[in-house]
């Protein structure tokens, strides 16, 4: 998954950590993209909110998507689903 990172461009308003150089992780996978930037539908007024946390949800899979970067959207669809079914008290 890490390889598949390798090369990504970094967009220019990525909050990025150079000082966490750890092996086998490329610096890229250090870098933080704001929250405007990933989702540009945020709402900062509902955050945390559940129509906020699925439009986050949405914005991944969009970011993985678009930039070809290889993702267990599976794992990541029933890991959201558990968050939600916590939220309605099941």
């Amino acid at each position: 998954m890490l390889e598949s990172m390798k090369g990504l461009p970094i967009p220019p308003t990525a909050k990025c950590y150079p000082d966490r150089d750890e092996p086998g992780f490329s610096p890229t996978a250090w870098c933080y993209l704001k929250m405007k930037d990933l989702n540009p539908d945020w709402n900062a007024g509902e955050r945390a909110s559940t129509k906020e946390l699925m439009k986050l949800a949405e914005a991944v899979k969009r970011y993985y998507s678009d930039n070809g970067i290889w993702f267990d959207q599976a794992a990541f669809d029933r890991n959201v689903e558990l968050r939600f079914s916590i939220d309605r008290g099941e």
